[in-house]
């Protein structure tokens, strides 16, 4: 089995995800294509915005993931967070989930 290219953005549709904790709530700001000004987002919309630009994206999203300075989580809830993004959404990871999809059983020839 060859070993799969790294991961890049290249070709890819950029989106940029700020990850924070502020006085015990989670922040989010989002900007897609890497320009312009943050955005602040719920989880909910956030995963709602995503799953329809994964959609949309012919060669896949590439999910950044930025934790400013001073973000205030613990390396577990950026993990989760980290995680969850690029397993639903990242082209890398959305590859790897097909790769390794189950095929339907074939029928034998009688």
């Amino acid at each position: 089995k060859l070993i799969k290219p790294a991961r890049s953005p290249s070709g890819r549709r950029l989106i940029e995800v700020r990850y924070w904790k502020r006085d015990g709530s989670y922040r989010i700001a989002y900007r897609p294509d890497g320009t312009g000004a943050f955005e602040e987002i719920t989880r909910a919309a956030l995963d709602a915005r995503l799953e329809r630009l994964r959609q949309e994206a012919e060669n896949g999203l590439y999910i950044k993931v930025i934790f400013p300075e001073e973000s205030g989580l613990s390396f577990n809830e950026a993990w989760e967070f980290t995680n969850h993004l690029h397993r639903n959404y990242d082209y890398y990871h959305q590859e790897n989930l097909h790769e390794n999809a189950p095929t339907a059983p074939q029928r034998a020839d009688p």
